[in-house]
C-alpha cells in the first residue's frame, strides 16, 4: 500500500520586519497597512495586518461594523479611543487586546500619532457596513451583497458622547 501525504491546507510563511512595506492603500486614509501575508498563506481563511497611524488626530472612522467570524486587535504602541456597541467608550493602549464580535458597531474617533496595532481576522476578507449609531446598527443577518458594495467609508462623523469620554481619560 502506498502512503500519500495529506494535501497541505496552508503555506509556510515567515515575514521579517526588515522586508516590511507599509502602504497607504486601505480602509482608512489616516492609517497605513502592512500585509503580513497570512491571507495568501491560508487561502484567505485568515488575514493579518499591522496598522499604524500616519498622523495623530480626532479623525473618525465613522460608525460601522464588520462581519468577519473573528476580529482581534492587539495594540503594539500608542492608544486609541473608540465607542463600541454595548460597551460605550473604550480606551485601548499598548498591551490591550480586543475581540469585537461580528456585527458589533463601533467608531474609532481619536488616536495617538504613534498608534500601531496588529489585526487578525477570519476570514481575511469581510464586509464593512456603515450605520447611523452604535446603539441601533443594521443586524448582520440583513447584510446583502448590495449593502456590502455600497458601504463607502464615511469621513468626519461626530465624536461620541463627550460625557462618557471624560470617564475614560
Amino acid at each position: 500500500m502506498v502512503k500519500t501525504t495529506p494535501k497541505r491546507i496552508a503555506k509556510f510563511l515567515a515575514q521579517h520586519v526588515m522586508d516590511a512595506k507599509f502602504v497607504r492603500k486601505g480602509l482608512r486614509s489616516f492609517f497605513e497597512y502592512r500585509d503580513l501575508g497570512i491571507a495568501d498563506a491560508t487561502g484567505g481563511r485568515y488575514g493579518g495586518y499591522v496598522v499604524r497611524a500616519i498622523r495623530s488626530g480626532k479623525e473618525s472612522t465613522g460608525t460601522h461594523f464588520h462581519a468577519p467570524d473573528v476580529q482581534i486587535i492587539y495594540i503594539l504602541k500608542g492608544w486609541l479611543l473608540a465607542e463600541y456597541g454595548g460597551q460605550g467608550v473604550v480606551k485601548l493602549e499598548a498591551g490591550s487586546c480586543l475581540h469585537n464580535p461580528p456585527g458589533n458597531a463601533h467608531n474609532v474617533f481619536e488616536f495617538s500619532d504613534d498608534l500601531e496595532f496588529l489585526e487578525i481576522t477570519a476570514p481575511a476578507k469581510y464586509p464593512t457596513v456603515d450605520v447611523e449609531s452604535v446603539q441601533n446598527p443594521i443586524p448582520v443577518s440583513r447584510l446583502t451583497h448590495a449593502a456590502t458594495r455600497a458601504s463607502a467609508v464615511r469621513r468626519g462623523r461626530p465624536a461620541p458622547n463627550r460625557k462618557r469620554l471624560a470617564a475614560v481619560r
